[in-house]
């Protein structure tokens, strides 16, 4: 994730595209400049020039009142406000009738009222109950004389008008409870009637359930699981999604990274040379982390590192692109050896190369330079104090391909023998922090399956726990409580819960919806929690219903599943709702979860409602015959207690109905939990604004993961964040020389391009995440193409368009090779005759790297130039810590 760029050209990055969304506003603002900007210079002169910041995002100033963070002071406001409202309606409403006894005189003249005015309707006043202050109304004005009706007309038509609109919503309202109350009694009698037809034909309808459950299980056959983290957490149509889409598709999937961050032990001796502190550049670190990195160099079975690495010099350089300290000994022991022999020598060696990694010397084994803030880490960047760096940063870059292609397996074979290393590595000197592309799916499958163990546990446990908590024991009579136990029932409903996850499972796969390892994990989990609480409902239903004179147990049982029914359904439909509604984001894995959790709930119902009703019947026709729970041929001889045992109530109804509710209900109980409760709600609300969006990926991983220690490590030690891209899609006209202006940095291109602000985004660390100004192949090409005397980089023959040899240009003929002919436009820019006339250069050349990723399609033919273009440049190491 963090590799090296270069000035002569060649880089390492990787694909970080989320932050273009962020910074989309900017991107477009820079691709529409047309207007002159005199205050942005290019690049070349950055150093001179006076930098604005008008294009950037201005961020948002937080709200506070005072010194009070805003939403807190708000709603602080607002629960004091309730606080003095609630106390006052409790004042005015119990407190003061029961002290100053005013509730018995009102209800004294009240009664005189009413005996005194016999003019009014008591007919009239029951049917306007609901209005009570209109009929108050009435009845005051029916004491008055015929001089006050005279004198009043206008009150008393106003009074009629509101007395008859206020008759009319209760009428709406009387025929709304009439409606509700209907269609409450229609799906109560449909229950009934399910409840009658399961407690009757038990064998037909536990057929049909499991068939029905078999039949959606057929599409395990089909079964996928995505572990892919860029398919499970981003949208397929989300921006982000899409240009890297437009990326891979262009330039090829990103590269493979395997990481290392080597950290000395604290219980290393300090080094005397650098002021008695440890750091990761001490001889004996360097020596100890080659050794390791040596190990992994030389794995050669299944497959070597040199098979699948990313060599960007080929075929002329077969070096695989490995990003280490060590390359500035070009990998070489006979060397280290020669550096490191004295101290003083090893660090006045390394500073030089890291000060300079330009040197000749201190190139890499495959000819690029190695910046050290890609090498190194735990340092002060500001300072550029490479030699006190805490730790040691090894890249190793490996080819990438599309999950379909086979090559990948070759990729994964070998970071699964680099992490069988690592997994046994120990050391007395260092600590080793490591990852590999396939560790967080690895890590992510591991704990998918010790979770196995733990969905196993947690059903046997709420099987025990139903077992216990199902029956009503309603006597401590040992022969009572075998009779009364519940594990039938117990086993009935965990069972039931577990058919409805497959059957929700199978059903998606057989459409082609893949499952994730997060949704198997929870699932069993969520279902548990909300399936048994309708095994409770339908069970402490019956155990507290009596059976009614000459009912049988199929009439009682289809009486209470019409009873319970509506709740049921009503609980099942909302619960399931909630899941569809949030499946409607377009998050993959939040998507899959929601789709599999509000199917599992629906058949949940199903199965309960029926099965378990079948179920239930059989086990009531069990305790009525006296038989031992799932030893039905065994009767007990219960006849000396008789029928009392149906009468009783069992303990844990007992404690609720005597102990828990008067408690609750209790006044002053009743006033704390409303104030808590509201003072609780508008906590939260203060906090919502303060949740930060993302997923932290420490929150998927294991608590013994190696890859915990790794984001640590990550976010302790390094010193730059991942890479950027800003790239140009196809489509845009590389042939106009003012077109190109407007893309470029140099002197001669245009003082707002996009080079040149996306550049001056790197001076703001504060409001951007741009670290350093970026690479881009157009540049590149142009320094190569326009280079001057002596150093002319562009050479071809005369006779025909073939680029001369530049390695042996000093034995050539010069009347047979010359320098390319560039012909100048306005501000000394290439005119479109020469613009990109050789933009396939020799791979010996500078900038080759770079230039051939950028131009991936090309055509020599002017007029139907095609280029897709792209910009790189890191950001700051503050990203992984937000």
């Amino acid at each position: 994730m963090f590799f090296s760029t270069s000035s002569i050209k060649f880089w390492v990055f990787i694909y970080y595209i989320l932050l273009l969304k962020k910074y989309s506003p900017m991107i477009k603002f820079l691709i529409k400049s047309d207007k002159k900007n005199k205050n942005f210079k290019s690049t070349a002169c950055q150093a001179s020039c006076e930098i604005h910041d008008e294009f950037l995002i201005k961020p948002r100033a937080q709200f506070k009142v005072g010194k009070v963070d805003g939403a807190a002071f708000i709603m602080s406001f607002m629960f004091v406000f309730f606080l003095a409202f609630f106390v006052r309606y409790l004042y005015v409403k119990h407190i003061r009738p029961k002290t100053s006894g005013l509730g018995s005189n009102s209800s004294t003249s009240s009664s005189i009222d009413s005996t005194e005015n016999p003019t009014f309707d008591q007919k009239k006043a029951k049917k306007c109950a609901p209005l009570d202050y209109l009929c108050g109304r009435e009845r005051k004005n029916s004491l008055l004389t015929e001089t006050d009706e005279a004198s009043e007309p206008s009150r008393r038509s106003r009074y009629k008008k509101r007395l008859k609109s206020g008759l009319q919503k209760v009428n709406l309202l009387d025929k709304m409870l009439q409606f509700g109350d209907k269609l409450e009694r229609w799906i109560e009698l449909k229950f009934q009637n399910l409840g009658k037809f399961c407690a009757t034909y038990p064998l037909l309808v536990l057929s049909l359930g499991l068939t029905f459950c078999c039949l959606m299980c057929v599409g395990y056959f089909n079964f996928k699981i995505e572990k892919d983290p860029i398919r499970l957490w981003s949208a397929d149509s989300s921006i982000a999604r899409q240009n890297k889409k437009y990326f891979d598709h262009h330039f090829g999937p990103f590269y493979r990274i395997t990481q290392l961050i080597v950290e000395p032990k604290s219980s290393l001796e300090p080094s005397t040379y650098l002021n008695m502190t440890i750091t990761g550049l001490q001889v004996k670190i360097l020596q100890e982390a080659f050794g390791l990195y040596s190990k992994l160099v030389a794995i050669k079975d299944p497959v070597s590192l040199d098979d699948i690495c990313f060599k960007p010099m080929a075929p002329e350089n077969n070096q695989c692109a490995v990003q280490s300290i060590f390359q500035y000994f070009q990998n070489s022991e006979k060397k280290m050896v020669e550096h490191l022999s004295e101290e003083a020598e090893a660090y006045r060696y390394l500073l030089m190369c890291m000060r300079n990694p330009l040197t000749v010397d201190c190139l890499s084994s495959y000819g690029g330079p190695i910046q050290p803030y890609l090498v190194i880490g735990s340092y002060d960047s500001t300072k550029t104090d490479y030699i006190n760096a805490g730790s040691l940063i090894i890249n190793f870059i490996i080819n990438n391909y599309d999950n379909e292609d086979k090559k990948i397996g070759a990729a994964m074979a070998w970071e699964q023998q680099a992490l069988g290393i690592l997994n046994n590595y120990t050391s007395d000197l260092i600590n080793v922090y490591y990852t590999t592309e396939r560790s967080i799916e690895d890590e992510l499958e591991r704990e998918s399956k010790a979770d196995i163990k733990i969905i196993a546990i947690s059903y046997l446990a709420m099987f025990f726990y139903l077992t216990l908590t199902l029956g009503k024991y309603s006597s401590l009579n040992l022969k009572v409580i075998i009779l009364e136990m519940k594990i039938f029932l117990a086993l009935a409903g965990v069972s039931l819960v577990v058919l409805s996850v497959f059957s929700s499972g199978g059903f998606f796969a057989s459409i082609g919806v893949p499952s994730t390892l997060i949704t198997l994990e929870v699932i069993p989990f969520l279902l548990l929690a909300v399936g048994v609480d309708n095994v409770y409902i339908l069970v402490q239903t019956y155990q507290n219903d009596e059976r009614r004179p000459a009912e049988t147990i199929e009439e009682q049982i289809s009486r209470i599943v019409g009873k319970v029914g509506p709740s049921m359904l009503l609980t099942g439909t909302t619960q399931s709702a909630a899941f569809l509604i949030s499946a409607l984001t377009p998050m993959p894995g939040v998507r899959a979860f929601s789709l599999y959790a509000s199917l599992a709930i629906i058949i949940n119902f199903l199965m309960q409602i029926t099965c378990f009703v079948v179920l239930l019947t059989l086990d009531a026709k069990r305790e009525q015959a006296k038989r031992i729970d799932l030893l039905c041929c065994i009767k007990l001889n219960l006849s000396a207690m008789g029928d009392s045992l149906q009468k009783k109530k069992s303990f844990l109804y007992k404690f609720f109905n005597k102990v828990y509710t008067p408690i609750l209900f209790n006044n002053v109980v009743r006033a704390v939990v409303i104030v808590v409760f509201v003072g609780f709600f508008f906590a939260c609300l203060a906090m919502c604004d303060k949740i930060k969006v993302g997923l932290d990926q420490k929150l998927t991983m294991p608590q013994d993961s190696y890859q915990l220690k790794y984001f640590e490590a990550l976010q302790k030690h390094l010193s730059v964040g991942p890479p950027v891209y800003f790239v140009l899609k196809d489509g845009y006209n590389y042939t106009s020389v003012d077109q190109v202006r407007k893309l470029c940095g140099s002197p001669a291109c245009h003082t707002n391009s996009l080079q040149s602000l996306v550049s001056s985004a790197s001076f703001f660390p504060d409001q951007t995440y741009i670290a350093q100004p970026p690479e881009n192949w157009l540049d590149d090409y142009m320094e190569w193409l326009e280079a001057t005397s002596p150093s002319y980089c562009c050479y071809e023959y005369v006779a025909e368009r073939k680029f001369c040899d530049y390695v042996k240009l000093d034995l050539q003929d010069e009347h047979l090779c010359h320098k390319c002919p560039v012909h100048r436009a306005k501000y000394g820019f290439p005119d479109q005759t020469s613009l990109f006339n050789y933009v396939k250069p020799p791979k010996k050349l500078a900038g080759t790297a770079i230039h051939l990723l950028g131009s991936q399609t090309y055509d020599f033919c002017r007029s139907s130039l095609k280029l897709d273009f792209d910009f790189m440049t890191f950001t700051f190491d503050q990203l992984w810590k937000v």
